[in-house]
């Protein structure tokens, strides 16, 4: 990318930085008031609300071209989960299915980004500590049994077409054990905004499909729930990449 899309990127991590230090300041507050387990259900909104912001407006400016949103539950706990592009795949995720992400606790000392996202229910963990995973996992499966929505990247990292990793499905087979809906999504082109760098371009066009739910009951077995579940993701993603080669 260019000069130009680096120093863009910069400015729009400073912006987005500031933006949800001001918004933290202005919603903290109220929601810390809140009982834990009830906050995310007002503290989501908030980070709804910037999603969409950050995604149609400054600094990223996308075009959005969506597909599926009948499929998305609005009444009861779920889990999505979709192929991971770029860090513009979080924002998207959570404007459109209200879910919240588990993230690597890193995330959390953002400044204002890391306290928006625990205030709206996201989860974070060290990656590196097999006890945390296991905590976090029961925390998840116990706030989606609560009636919050979650989503995961079972890849674990920003994957390019092409690039070989392993799909950790841990998460999936926990719902399957709890009885936990899964939302399968596809999400393509967010790399063409935010790549691995700092740069940024706007003014691009991204695609996300919702498929619709996959209910445990319907599996004699968590392995053959989970596998479906991703398959299903990675057969849209490639539908809809060879869509926009069109």
């Amino acid at each position: 990318m260019s000069l130009f899309n680096k120093i863009y990127g910069v400015f729009s991590v400073l912006f987005l930085i500031a933006a949800s230090l001001l918004i933290a300041l202005l919603t903290g507050i109220p929601l810390m008031l809140i009982p834990r387990k009830h906050r995310w259900k007002f503290g989501i909104w908030t980070n709804v609300a910037l999603a969409h912001f950050y995604l149609r407006g400054p600094p990223l400016f996308c075009r959005v071209s969506k597909k599926g949103l009948e499929n998305i539950p609005r009444n009861r706990g779920f889990l999505a989960v979709a192929n991971h592009r770029s860090a513009v795949d979080i924002p998207l995720m959570i404007a459109d299915t209200h879910a919240q992400g588990l993230s690597k606790k890193n995330v959390l000392y953002i400044p204002g980004v890391g306290i928006l996202g625990y205030l709206g229910g996201a989860l974070y963990f060290n990656r590196k500590d097999r006890n945390a995973r296991k905590r976090v996992l029961q925390r998840a499966v116990d706030c989606m049994l609560a009636g919050q929505a979650l989503h995961v990247y079972p890849q674990g990292t920003r994957v390019s077409d092409g690039r070989e990793v392993r799909i950790h499905l841990g998460m999936v087979k926990a719902c399957y054990k709890a009885g936990i809906p899964v939302l399968p999504a596809a999400i393509v082109d967010t790399d063409k905004v935010a790549g691995g760098n700092v740069a940024v371009r706007p003014f691009q066009k991204v695609k996300v499909s919702y498929l619709p739910v996959i209910e445990p009951a319907d599996f004699s077995d968590a392995d053959a729930f989970a596998q479906k579940c991703w398959d299903t993701v990675v057969a849209e993603s490639q539908s809809l990449r060879d869509s926009s080669a069109l």
